[in-house]
């Protein structure tokens, strides 16, 4: 047979032979080329359409950086990020590089300054 002389599973060749008597239409259509080329200026006009929101929300994002940095605190914005670690609309790692911020700084927790060290330092 065709499959043992071309060391072929006789499965993969008739699903081959379906595949081809089920499309064979299309090869012999003269307005596949259009078709064709109608799908490729489509994808293309689409494509573009996605690297104008890509570049419109990355202008969007530097803004509120940049203006997020301008007018909230340091501590402002740790609170946000900690904000993120029970809210988990972002993840926590993503929020402190938005915001500019080392991200152990939203883990740590200050310990309060004793007596004797305040007197000490008066």
């Amino acid at each position: 047979t065709l499959a043992t002389e071309n060391n072929i599973q006789p499965n993969l060749l008739r699903n081959w032979k379906r595949e081809f008597l089920n499309n064979a239409s299309t090869v012999f259509d003269d307005k596949r080329e259009e078709n064709f080329k109608e799908k490729l200026v489509e994808e293309r006009k689409e494509k573009a359409e996605y690297a104008k929101k890509v570049g419109q929300l990355t202008m969007q994002v530097d803004w509120l950086k940049k203006n997020l940095k301008k007018f909230a605190d340091l501590t402002t914005r740790v609170n946000l990020v900690r904000n993120l670690l029970t809210t988990k609309e972002l993840p926590a790692s993503v929020g402190a590089s938005l915001l500019d911020i080392n991200r152990t700084s939203i883990y740590y927790k200050g310990s309060p300054v004793s007596d004797d060290e305040l007197a000490c330092k008066e």
